[in-house]
């Protein structure tokens, strides 16, 4: 993997890097650090949004971390050049490890055989480790391209 200045992780916690040198000038005009406030805000109404209420003020504390770490990996990925963006979702508060161990260690919900991604989704990242999940992309071809797909685990009777 290659170091470009750009690619420096923020020499303290509540900084955002500054824009590579290269970089759109509207957007890095447009670019500029969050404040510890302005995160702590982000975060409140996040939490509003998907309902989240921790169980204490440390764990508040911890998520909001974790948090302002996603929103730095976010901003950095989404200046990147990149043919997509990356944004808050229900698992903003969670980091990579935690995330890894809830929801890839089994079938998180219904999988559709039948239906392959769409052009230009690759599930393999640039350096070719695969999604979130190490999981990697795989044509469907033959018969399994037209096969339905499996019924539902308490559908089964076997």
């Amino acid at each position: 993997m290659s170091s470009t200045p750009g690619d420096a992780p923020p020499a303290h916690p509540g900084e955002l890097q500054p824009p590579p040198a290269d970089a759109d000038p509207a957007a890095a005009a447009a670019h500029r650090e969050l404040t510890d406030e302005e995160v702590a805000e982000k975060h409140r109404a996040w939490m509003a949004e998907h309902g989240r209420v921790y169980a204490d003020e440390a764990e508040r504390e911890r998520r909001l971390r974790i948090f302002h770490d996603n929103l730095r990996y976010i901003d950095a990925h989404n200046r990147g050049g990149h043919s997509y963006t990356l944004g808050l979702n229900q698992f903003a508060d969670l980091g990579n490890e935690e995330f890894k161990a809830t929801y890839c260690g089994g079938l998180a919900g219904p999988v559709d055989y039948g239906q392959a991604p769409p052009p230009g989704d690759d599930l393999d990242d640039a350096e070719g480790e695969g999604d979130e999940c190490g999981r990697k992309a795989e044509p469907i071809t033959g018969s399994a391209a037209a096969a339905p797909p499996p019924p539902p685990p308490e559908a089964r009777t076997d």
